[in-house]
């Protein structure tokens, strides 16, 4: 945040006049080509504005002439005489400003700030002028800063990310003008975090804390930090605390005889004093805000505190107060300050989403597209089912009469069969043929005998046999189709018979695609990718197995697909699709990469591609994204470098994309997803939507209807297909003649329950199962709408358009796809640039997402650019809360939808409390999850014997409960965290705020229930915490006008209870009947209407 001056206040009055300015030149905050600035780009037309003599979270410091303390509140530094009094703020504005610390020499104060797009280190005189930037860093971030005793240097905890965006810690010195800096301390893990650094009075030593690799639910009173120190002359470290309860914040006194640090005294959170010479600590104070020692701690563990000049006294918040502590007695005494607050906020980004309605929906689902030898016809598979369609545009029609779920189309080389696969719950997997015949459907020839599951076939280039991907039969004792132990690869005759192993390969997991095979020019060999390590290569191995070799390789490639004559390789990486020549290098595979190959690489996708194929003879490749697939010809696609005075290489222009500055025009928004001229195939295929066509009225219950605080008794529920078309007193209500009625009478009917953080997208690999009993389980605890905001992109997209068509029972199925993530993974979403975060949004929104997870996106400015974005699509951007309050509260300044995951600080004061209610980002807790302290799960397992709960039973498999349920902790009612977690989510809701609620998938179904009795544990009344569960969630998702009451004219998805959770909370599960869109289920999801029909028999 910038100084407050002249030139600053002049730009408050300007922006008073921003209804001047043509919606344009504003929309955006930035003209085109300009650098982004976090502090204006996005616009920030609101103000939160308050005067508050208490704040959150306060790292605070002293001047070395005791005069004065600085400290920071909601993002700001402000400064007070020691004494006390009103605030004097030091600076304002969007940027996020945080723990400020005085030089030995009083002329500077250190802070962090994110004003130049991440967090970085920076100084500016104390009284606010001046500031400059000390550190330019862009990945691995700088915070915690502290100053060596001769005021030339500052030494600062770097944040350093990996594989998991949670990251680790490094110690490091900077210069306070300037350079890269130095390592002190490396990092002993990815996750292990290494933070708050001190210097020693005399400059020789750096304290600093430290822990081993993160874990949930640790044992903190077995100490999971602990205290370290360096030598800055010999290079060594050493040992300052192993003790029980931890040690953080270590900060030494100024004349250098005690180290005082925080430690966690069984409940409390106590400052302990060490003296130095003799080695002995007393506590000085377990009056202290709960310590961060259980959760992620970016920032530290417990706010900065600072001794006096005279090493008489320590300045400290806690209770939202600063508050001084005499050393030689522990005496407190509070130091009293206003503070006139004045946060600039944007519009939250938040529109009306429309669920699918209607008799029938669009599928946008389309996967293994693939183009017909002669380019007249396209096959591809969509909504379980193959289909056909001629091109450039007609209408797709199946292609078979089968009733099983189908997959992975493949056309024999003379373009008369079509090889796929099919799966089923009860029946398993095969591969099949049938003949390609525009305009009538054929009966498939089943090829494989055994069951098992198969995916991506392949015919050889004579067409005598088809190589296939088959599991390793996990699936035939009943577990999750993405847990295959190894994928084997296999071929079989194109009329059946014997089936012929060729070798086996990895399972990549849930998110990676299965191996896509193809073969040699000569017949003799098959082609495929596989992942060792974190490397992808391109393999080639004998139908005999034997002589596997290595054509290509790439470290984060999904897809790589060679031509059929071996001469290029098609690849995606990171998301988009690219082709370069494939040269014959000897034995060792050819590193091709987008960023450096020995050949030519030219990107082919701007915003994302998926399925890569080979047509038209090899001279041509196809791929889509969502309902548009795209064809691009060799000689297009390499027509640039074929011209007069081209560059002979263009690799470097994929990476010339990454570097371009934001261009926030109308124009760039147009571009279109061909990055070289392609033919544009759309396929408009309409699938009936499963929904009854009659009416039936639920007579005599109680209904709760979350109009309010309305309760009505003896109530009457009037459904007309999938709708509500009346509600009332029973008295009220006419029913249509002939209208079916089901009696009720004793019952509680409310809205079904929206689960808006429902985790349950990682179940397959590319074939989809039949009925998840994840999906079962949620809907028969009344979950009837749910949003997943990490998935797997292609399953869960896919899987939500099967319930759509009645083709898989389960709630509502919505989410983001797979998280925007911030560290190194193949399918990490970098974002550099605006028109990268434009990318990614259109990406998932052409595949039916309205909505993205902004996960762990450290810089500041790339959580901007995907606000932007998101405007511009209208989509919502549900970010992960990163357990870090300060990511959190900028999140909230910046107008995401919302939080997902616990503020980990759960004593909130008065001044979070007002940015979270009045910024309009919704919050939720996943207090099943909560971070800070123990699991709220664990609560529920200890309480009761979930492993004998016959209903759960009914629809989980009984290793997931066991797993999870009898092996317990036994912890005193006062260590589960999650009781504060809820009674701050009740604050945040009694200020004016929304708090919706998502169970995480930690057991499906019940979990949901445990997440709505925790809302009331922390104060909220049973109505409160049900509005939570259903029509809070609904607005959350933008679908407030369709779901989550009971109205005419919204979705019929509500539950019926046998007792009234009013009278109490935990008769939530005691669910007798299940409506979702007009379907009624019994307790044990039999179809009660409009036909009857029993659920069958579990998978496992």
């Amino acid at each position: 945040m910038r100084p407050i001056g002249p030139i600053a206040i002049l730009l408050l009055l300007l922006g008073s006049l921003g209804s001047l300015v043509p919606l344009s030149a504003q929309e955006n905050g930035s003209g085109e080509g300009e650098k982004w600035d976090v502090s204006s780009s996005l616009g920030y037309h609101r103000t939160l504005g308050l005067e508050t003599s208490e704040g959150t979270w306060m790292n605070l410091s002293v001047s070395p002439d005791g005069r004065w303390i600085a400290f920071d509140l909601l993002g700001d530094i402000y400064r007070i005489p020691i004494e006390g009094g009103e605030a004097q703020r030091l600076t304002s504005g969007p940027a996020f400003d945080q723990l400020p610390r005085f030089s030995p020499n009083g002329r500077a104060l250190a802070f962090v700030s994110d004003r130049d797009g991440a967090d970085n280190l920076w100084l500016m005189d104390t009284d606010g002028s001046n500031p400059r930037q000390v550190t330019q860093e862009k990945e691995q971030l700088p915070t915690n800063p502290s100053w060596s005793p001769d005021a030339d240097y500052l030494v600062a905890k770097r944040h350093v990310t990996d594989t998991r965006s949670l990251g680790g810690g490094e110690i490091w010195l900077f210069h306070t003008l300037g350079g890269k800096g130095a390592q002190l301390v490396r990092r002993q893990g990815f996750t292990s975090d290494i933070n708050e650094p001190a210097f020693s009075a005399d400059g020789r030593w750096v304290y600093y804390s430290h822990s081993g690799p993160f874990e949930y639910n640790r044992n903190v009173h077995e100490g999971i930090f602990q205290i370290s120190r360096y030598d800055r002359v010999l290079g060594t470290t050493q040992p300052v605390t192993r003790d029980p309860g931890g040690a953080v914040r270590p900060t030494p006194s100024p004349d250098g005889r005690q180290l005082a640090f925080v430690r966690r005294i069984g409940l409390k959170t106590a400052l302990v004093l060490r003296d130095l010479e003799r080695g002995s600590e007393r506590v000085l104070s377990d009056s202290l805000d709960h310590d961060q020692m259980e959760t992620w701690t970016l920032h530290g563990a417990y706010p900065a505190f600072a001794w006096t000049p005279d090493s008489r006294r320590i300045v400290i918040s806690y209770g939202g107060k600063i508050n001084t502590l005499e050393v030689g007695n522990g005496a407190a005494r509070e130091i009293p300050f206003t503070a006139r607050v004045s946060v600039p906020m944007t519009e939250t980004v938040h529109f009306e989403q429309t669920p699918e309605s209607g008799e029938s929906f669009r599928a946008r689902v389309i996967r293994w597209p693939v183009i017909t030898p002669d380019g007249r016809h396209l096959v591809f598979q969509a909504v379980g089912r193959i289909w056909q369609m001629q091109l450039p545009g007609g209408r797709p029609e199946r292609v078979t009469e089968g009733e099983r779920l189908e997959y992975a189309p493949a056309i024999s080389p003379d373009g008369r069969w079509i090889g796929f696969t099919t799966w089923s719950d009860s029946l398993g997997g095969a591969v099949w043929k049938v003949p390609l015949r525009p305009g009538r459907r054929s009966a498939p020839v089943r090829l494989t005998t055994h069951a098992d599951q198969f995916a991506n076939p392949a015919w050889s280039p004579d067409g005598r046999r088809i190589a296939f991907v088959q599991g390793s039969s996990r699936v035939n004792r009943g577990e999750e189709l993405s847990s295959e132990f190894f994928l084997r690869l296999r071929w079989v005759g194109a009329n059946g018979g014997a089936v012929q192993e060729i070798t086996t390969t990895s399972n990549r997991g849930a998110n990676r695609r299965m191996p896509r095979l193809s073969w040699s020019p000569d017949g003799e060999r098959l082609l495929f990718q596989e992942t060792e390590g974190d490397t992808t290569r391109l393999a080639s191995v004998k139908l005999d197995g034997t002589d596997r070799r290595h054509l290509a390789q790439n470290d984060v490639a999904d897809e790589m697909v060679a031509s059929p004559d071996g001469r290029y390789l098609a690849f995606k990486e990171y998301h988009n699709v690219y082709l370069a020549p494939l040269p014959q290098a000897g034995e060792r595979p050819v590193t091709i990469t987008s960023r450096g190959s020995p050949t030519p690489v030219k990107q082919l996708s701007r915003w994302g591609g998926d399925w890569i194929q080979w047509t038209s003879g090899g001279r041509a490749v196809s791929w889509n994204l969502g309902p548009t697939v795209y064809r691009q010809t060799l000689e297009a696609i390499f027509a640039e470098e074929r011209r007069e005075g081209a560059q002979p290489d263009s690799a470097a222009r994929a990476d010339s994309l990454r570097a371009e500055q934001p261009d926030t025009s109308a124009a760039a928004r147009r571009r279109p997803n061909p990055m070289v001229p392609a033919d544009a195939f759309e396929i408009e295929l309409v699938v009936p939507r499963a929904r009854p066509q009659r009416g039936v009225a639920l007579v005599g219950a109680r209904l709760i209807t979350m109009n309010g605080d309305e309760v009505i008794e003896n109530g009457t529920v009037l459904i007309e297909n999938d709708r509500i078309r009346a509600i009332g007193p029973a008295a009220s209500v006419q029913l249509p003649a002939g209208v079916r009625t089901i009696d009720v009478g004793g019952k509680t009917i409310l809205p079904g329950l929206v689960d808006v953080h429902a985790h349950m997208g990682y179940l397959a690999l590319d074939i989809n199962p039949q009925r998840p009993w994840q999906y079962l389980a949620n809907l028969a605890y009344g979950v009837t709408t749910t949003h997943d905001p990490s998935a797997a992109t292609q399953f869960v997209f896919s899987s939500s358009e099967l319930v759509e068509a009645g083709e898989v029972i389960g709630p509502r199925i919505y989410s983001t796809g797979y998280i925007l993530y911030g560290a190194r993974n193949p399918e990490r979403a970098i974002i550099n640039s605006l028109d990268d975060a434009r990318a990614h949004l259109r990406r998932l929104k052409a595949l039916g997402g309205f909505s993205v997870k902004s996960y762990n996106q450290l810089r500041r400015d790339a959580r901007q650019w995907i606000i932007q974005a998101a405007r511009e699509e209208r989509m919502h951007v549900y970010p992960e809360g990163g357990s870090t309050l300060a990511m959190d509260l900028s999140m909230m300044i910046d107008g995401h939808t919302g939080i997902e995951h616990a503020i980990p600080v759960a004593e909130l004061y008065g001044d979070a409390i007002r940015l979270a209610a009045e910024s309009g980002t919704g919050y939720t807790p996943t207090l099943i999850v909560g971070f800070g302290g123990i699991w709220g799960e664990n609560y529920w397992y200890q309480m009761d014997d979930v492993f004998r709960n016959e209903r759960l039973l009914r629809f989980t498999p009984r290793g997931v409960v066991d797993a999870r349920a009898r092996r317990r902790m036994l912890v005193p009612e006062e260590e589960f965290y999650h009781f504060e977690l809820a009674r701050a989510a009740k604050r945040i809701l009694d200020a004016g705020g929304q708090i919706q609620l998502g169970a995480h998938g930690q057991l499906q179904g019940l979990g949901a229930h445990w997440e709505l009795w925790m809302f009331e544990q922390g104060g909220m009344t049973p109505l409160e915490a049900l509005r939570a569960a259903t029509l809070a969630g609904a607005q959350y998702l933008g679908m407030g006008a369709h779901l989550g009451s009971l109205e005419p004219g919204k979705f019929a998805d509500l539950v019926v209870l046998d007792a009234n959770p009013l009278e109490n909370i935990r008769n939530s599960e005691r669910v007798s009947m299940v409506m979702k869109n007009g379907v009624l289920y019994n307790e044990n999801l039999d179809e009660l209407w409009p036909r009857q029909r029993p659920r069958g028999r579990p998978r496992y």
